[in-house]
């Protein structure tokens, strides 16, 4: 007969993937985007940051029903956190004045262009972790 034994807990592991999708730029200045879909990887969907649409199938609907990430679809709210992002990125450095007139004395000498390559946010690896 045994006695005295006790219950242990084992860590169960997640078998949901994280939501890490592919995001490209279509024209930053508009705000067009393609975004990855996350059950069909190989589906991209068009994005419009600025007017708030969507080429999935909550987007086709005007997100009716959508309640999370005030009430637009996934593609959508990444492509605005991105947007905003890079807009952020681009006022902090000085590779272009936010606005297009500047004073002759504030003017460098030299403008450096944008920058090919924006880091992502650490907000985006705290959400896409593994």
């Amino acid at each position: 007969m045994v006695t005295g034994t006790t219950a242990t807990r084992t860590a169960r592991t997640s078998t949901a993937r994280a939501y890490k999708p592919h995001v490209r730029i279509l024209d930053a200045e508009r705000g067009l985007y393609t975004v990855q879909s996350e059950r069909y990887t190989y589906l991209l969907y068009a994005v419009d940051a600025l007017q708030g649409t969507c080429e999935c199938e909550s987007g086709q609907r005007q997100f009716k029903g959508v309640k999370r990430l005030g009430g637009v679809c996934k593609h959508l709210y990444i492509c605005r956190q991105y947007h905003a992002h890079r807009l952020a990125y681009l006022a902090a450095t000085s590779a272009r004045p936010a606005t297009g007139e500047v004073a002759a004395s504030m003017a460098p000498a030299v403008t450096a262009p944008a920058p090919a390559f924006i880091p992502a946010p650490p907000a985006f690896s705290e959400l896409f972790a593994a």
